[in-house]
């Protein structure tokens, strides 16, 4: 398949942590498997809030974050219509 992956740079206000997003196809699917296996996934535009599903953005993409044991943030993206 497409895939598409995105750097952004670390903030001023996070000096040295990176971001993250990578497309997927099913949002939903990783985020129950996500859930099952244990992870958190959170929302960092709302402080870092735990979700307990994908959260919807203002331009219609669907998304969830990881952040790894470095402090790094892990987006995972669908596309929305």
């Amino acid at each position: 398949g497409s895939g598409l992956v995105m750097l952004h740079p670390a903030d001023v206000t996070n000096p040295g942590i990176t971001e993250v997003h990578a497309a997927v196809q099913d949002v939903k699917e990783l985020f129950r498997h996500v859930h099952e296996n244990g992870l958190t996934p959170i929302d960092h535009q709302n402080g870092n809030k735990v979700l307990t599903e994908p959260v919807i953005r203002p331009w219609g993409d669907i998304q969830f974050e990881l952040e790894d044991l470095d402090g790094h943030r892990w987006a995972f993206t669908e596309r929305g219509e």
